[in-house]
């Protein structure tokens, strides 16, 4: 038994040492950048643009390679006032399109002169995608810069819209909207509402980019401008997958971009996200038609439309919606708004997208 004892300890005792020196024979930094960088301990760009709602965590055993693990990190702090409200690693896109996780393997390190930091860049090929990479860490900060080409695919360029029948909306269900004393099928309203989108699109919405780095942008006029502007980058991305396109959204980056006030409600924060929780990581799937003419249909189909559309029964999002709507639209559209539950259970085709025309 005592041989026993003396063996164990000694066992243990050996662990310690080896342990010791497996840290301490690391020159400079060492094992010290290990952990999770986010907020402002992470300086991420994607295709030169600065990426928000992010994380990055780093780990090395023998400070000359290291792995780098990539993945989203939703900021509550964003959508709320309240202070000490933690971020969450879940439910948000990754860093590249269609990627909750990506992982960056055998990355070489360099050891900076003062022993402070690690430089370190690559490439990596993985899902029919390349990326280049580049960065610094250090024991509180990392900065890291990302280059994407995405496969090659039949949306890339510049879609635009025109005037006339640029939105659709299918909207079979047997309900009715009261308009001057009248109920109306909304049914019938469908075709209407399309030519009212449509012609709203044209005075606002000339087109949509998707860029071969995975970005979307738009190009749009603000209420009352005259410049055509388009969107900033890394506000959504796309990929395709099983003949849908999906279309993801940086929550972080949207609200920061928007510099909207906080919703004061967390009540409609928690509704918000529990409608979105199966399209936040995976993105919003969209159905697509492309004809060799050049012009192509995207659209929501039945089932994820009317998902989406229950966000519209929440108060904090009507109110919203009420605020920016025309004089002559708020009168078709309020009632819809008010009994949008019960229509959308009736409803048994709903169909709302775009057509466009490749430029």
């Amino acid at each position: 038994m005592k041989n026993s004892i003396s063996f164990l300890m000694g066992f243990f005792l050996l662990l310690g040492l080896l342990a010791s020196c497996d840290s301490s024979d690391l020159d400079g930094l060492g094992k010290g950048a290990n952990g999770s960088f986010s907020g402002d301990k992470l300086a991420l760009t994607y295709s030169g643009a600065p990426m928000l709602g992010k994380q990055a965590t780093f780990y090395t055993s023998d400070g000359k390679k290291a792995t780098i693990r990539l993945d989203g990190l939703l900021d509550l702090s964003t959508l709320l006032p309240s202070s000490g409200i933690p971020s969450v690693a879940m439910m948000v896109p990754g860093v590249i399109p269609g990627e909750v996780e990506t992982e960056l393997k055998d990355v070489k390190l360099s050891l900076s002169a003062d022993g402070n930091s690690y430089t370190f860049e690559g490439n990596d090929k993985n899902n029919g995608r390349e990326l280049t990479y580049k960065g610094e860490v250090s024991a509180d900060k990392m900065t890291l810069s990302i280059q994407a080409k995405m496969p090659e695919g039949a949306w890339n360029g510049t879609w635009e819209t025109s005037g006339k029948g640029a939105f659709f909306l299918n909207w079979d269900t047997k309900a009715t909207i009261p308009v001057n004393g009248m109920q109306i099928p909304i049914s019938s309203v469908a075709p209407i509402a399309s030519q009212v989108v449509s012609q709203l699109l044209a005075a606002s919405f000339q087109g949509i980019s998707f860029l071969d780095d995975g970005n979307v942008t738009i190009t749009y006029k603000r209420k009352g401008g005259a410049e055509w502007l388009t969107s900033p980058m890394n506000l959504a991305h796309y990929y395709i997958k099983d003949e849908k396109l999906y279309v993801q959204l940086n929550f972080t980056q949207i609200m920061a971009a928007a510099q909207t006030t906080k919703a004061a409600d967390i009540s409609a924060l928690v509704k918000i996200l529990t409608n979105m929780v199966e399209y936040m990581a995976g993105g919003i799937p969209l159905q697509y038609e492309q004809s060799t003419d050049g012009t192509a249909k995207l659209w929501l189909a039945t089932e994820d439309a009317k998902e989406l559309l229950q966000l519209l029964t929440i108060d904090f999002v009507q109110e919203k919606i009420v605020a920016v709507l025309p004089a002559d639209i708020s009168p078709y559209v309020k009632p819809v708004l008010e009994d949008l539950s019960a229509i959308l259970e009736s409803t048994t085709r709903l169909e709302l997208g775009l057509q466009l025309q490749k430029k």
